[in-house]
């Protein structure tokens, strides 16, 4: 039997590393995360368990969200492009 993980809350620039995103990022968006804490308006930490077993369907939506904002990088804006789309739209 694996000993239990012990929790510590990570602070911006902790999990910004682990999830491999800007700190800016973090600050503007901390509620799609459901292991971030803002502990006070200047005070926002992460959960170090919460980051590092993630469930499965947020995992997922981040990636398919990460993956929406790579396609305007390489598709022009005038394309709809949405990940799981086999051709972009005429």
């Amino acid at each position: 039997m694996t000993p239990p993980v012990e929790d510590r809350l990570l602070d911006v620039a902790e999990a910004a590393k682990i999830l491999c995103t800007s700190p800016d990022y973090l600050y503007r968006h901390w509620e799609k995360y459901p292991f971030a804490e803002k502990l006070s308006p200047k005070q926002l930490r992460f959960s170090y368990v919460g980051i590092s077993l993630p469930d499965t369907f947020s995992t997922l939506r981040h990636m398919i969200n990460s993956l929406n904002q790579m396609a305007f990088i390489f598709f022009p804006a005038d394309h709809d492009v949405q990940v799981g789309s086999l051709y972009p739209p005429p």
